[in-house]
């Protein structure tokens, strides 16, 4: 400490506690929850240190190696985020939040998180490691608002920790994607064929089960055995084109395949469902 300062601006030679003070002579700035050890002996000091130092490895040595054995958790997709907060207790509790968000397939991966406004290097780190920076009730300097557009760094501010920790489950909702549901809703026997143009066959068959639905998936089996799949791409009764075609009806039909029918095969129909997931 090579000077101090109080509230005004006046050199002073020492400080009890709870008295703010400027501190002049750090190699380092710390951070809050730093500790700040005040020794006599420079030598005793030095000892300090290293063992700090030996804690500090170790405890991350063991944090990784814990991290690298979970091999569900790198399986899944992560969200990386970096946290910036005005105070420690709001940083506390959005940390926590977050970790009460879980899914198989998804997961927020903290990479680095403080206090005070966003600097040029959270913006990169966050460059680095491919994070959003999620900052509550603090800014970024006009040097890192720069850097993070020139690297194409995404910030975003919030006010309310409700509406940050909402858009963190959209994120990761996004990240799911959509869930594709197949429903099967009949079967059809190929009675007549009548004929092949471009990847289409035409023919002719007689609903067995269900229905068969425009526009859905068919799996065709040849004596009992899958052999490929396709689309109903038209569909009609008595050369009148209509949607869908119910049990015990016979009607023409064109199937999109890389496989040509035959008849007696079957068709094994099948509708999508695109839904989105959620958390």
């Amino acid at each position: 400490v090579r000077a101090m300062k109080d509230w005004n601006g006046n050199f002073v030679q020492s400080a009890g506690p709870s008295t703010p003070v400027k501190l002049l002579g750090f190699k380092v700035s710390p951070k809050v929850g730093d500790i700040i050890v005040v020794s006599e002996s420079q030598k005793d000091l030095k000892k300090k240190i290293a063992y700090q130092d030996l804690v500090r490895d170790t405890v991350a040595t063991a944090v990784q190696a814990s991290t690298s054995d979970d091999e569900e958790d790198e399986n899944k997709v992560k969200y990386n985020i970096i946290l910036k907060s005005d105070v420690l207790g709001s940083l506390e509790a959005i940390v926590e939040s977050l970790e009460k968000i879980h899914h198989p397939e998804v997961s927020i991966k903290v990479v680095q998180k403080g206090l005070g406004n966003i600097t040029e290097r959270d913006v990169l780190q966050a460059e680095s490691s491919k994070a959003v920076i999620l900052a509550f009730h603090v800014k970024p300097t006009p040097n890192s608002e720069n850097l993070a557009r020139d690297k194409k760094v995404e910030i975003k501010q919030y006010k309310v920790i409700y509406d940050l920790l909402n858009d963190v489950k959209e994120n990761l909702e996004t990240l799911l994607g959509d869930e594709v549901i197949e429903t099967e809703v009949g079967d059809v026997e190929i009675i007549a064929l009548f004929g092949n143009k471009s990847a289409q066959s035409i023919a002719g068959g007689k609903v067995t089960k269900g229905k068969i639905v425009i526009n859905a998936k068919v799996l065709i089996y040849r004596e009992g055995i899958e052999i490929g799949e396709g689309k109903v791409a038209s569909l009609q009764i008595a050369k009148e084109a209509v949607t869908d075609v119910e049990k015990g009806n016979e009607c023409g039909f064109g199937i999109e395949s890389k496989v040509a029918l035959e008849k007696e095969d079957t068709l094994k129909v099948f509708t999508i469902q695109t839904k989105k997931k959620t958390l």
